[in-house]
C-alpha cells in the first residue's frame, strides 16, 4: 500500500507544513500519478500562486 504526503514550505518564512491524504494506493505508480494531478491542481500546472513550495512524497506503508 502506498500513501501521498504534501509538503508545503513557505518561501517568505521558512514555514514547513505537512498534509497527508487518507487514500491509500495499491500501486506505487497510481499514486505518483495521483500525486502528480494534485500538485498540477494546487499549483496552475507547475506555477505557483502564492509563497508556497508544493512537494509530494509517495511513501510505502505497512496494510
Amino acid at each position: 500500500m502506498y500513501k501521498i504526503v504534501f509538503t508545503v514550505r513557505n518561501v517568505l518564512t521558512g514555514e514547513v507544513r505537512n498534509y497527508g491524504n487518507a487514500e491509500r494506493y495499491k500501486s506505487g505508480g497510481k499514486a505518483a500519478k495521483e500525486a502528480r494531478r494534485m500538485i498540477n491542481f494546487v499549483t496552475c500546472n507547475g506555477r505557483y500562486r502564492d509563497d508556497n513550495e508544493y512537494t509530494a512524497t509517495v511513501f510505502k506503508v505497512k496494510k
